[in-house]
C-alpha cells in the first residue's frame, strides 16, 4: 500500500485564465508563461492549492507532467532550461536514487525523484539546495513510499520573481 509521507495542504485558489490558441500566456506584471505552468502560477509565486493536488496524485501529476512536456516541447528556452535542470538534479542524486521525468516552462519545473530511503531523499536534496547553478524558488514536494523506495514528487520556481508559495 501506498502512502503520502510528506506534504502540503491548503484550500482554494484563484487560476488565471489562458487561452488555449495562446502556446504563451501573459499574466499580470508582463510575465509570459507556458499554459501548463500557468495554472501552477499565482500572483508572485506558485499556487500551493493547485500544486497539493497535482502532486499528490499520481495521475494527476503524469497528466500534469505531459503537458508541461508538450509545453516545452514547443518552446527553446524551456528545452535549455529542463536540460540544466535534470543536469543539476542527476549531480545531487548520484548513484543513491533516480531522477524521473522533469519538465520545464519559462519559469516553472517539476518532475519526481526516487530514492531508496527518507535519508537519501533528504541527502539530494540537500546536495542540490547547496548547488550554486541550480537555484529553486518555491520547492513544494510530496513523497511517497512506493515499497522499498520513495518517490518525490515536485514543481518549483526557477524565476526569483516566483519565489512565494501561495496558501489560501
Amino acid at each position: 500500500m501506498n502512502s503520502p509521507l510528506r506534504g502540503t495542504s491548503s484550500a482554494g485558489s484563484t487560476l488565471r485564465p489562458i487561452s488555449a490558441s495562446n502556446p504563451e500566456a501573459t499574466v499580470p506584471g508582463n510575465m509570459t508563461y507556458l499554459p501548463a505552468e500557468s495554472a501552477l502560477v499565482e500572483l508572485d509565486g506558485i499556487s500551493a492549492n493547485m500544486t497539493d493536488q497535482i502532486i499528490e496524485s499520481r495521475e494527476a501529476f503524469s497528466k500534469a507532467l505531459q503537458e508541461m512536456s508538450n509545453d516545452e516541447n514547443r518552446s527553446m528556452e524551456a528545452q535549455d532550461l529542463a536540460k540544466h535542470y535534470r543536469d543539476a538534479f542527476e549531480r545531487a542524486v548520484g548513484s543513491r536514487g533516480a531522477v524521473g521525468n522533469l519538465s520545464c516552462g519559462l519559469s516553472v519545473c517539476m518532475g519526481s525523484v526516487t530514492a531508496g530511503s527518507v535519508a537519501d531523499h533528504d541527502a539530494w536534496l540537500s546536495r542540490l539546495h547547496d548547488d550554486p547553478g541550480a537555484a529553486t524558488y518555491g520547492f513544494i514536494e510530496a513523497i511517497e513510499s512506493t515499497g522499498d523506495h520513495f518517490q518525490s514528487r515536485f514543481v518549483f520556481s526557477t524565476d526569483p520573481a516566483l519565489k512565494a508559495i501561495i496558501v489560501h
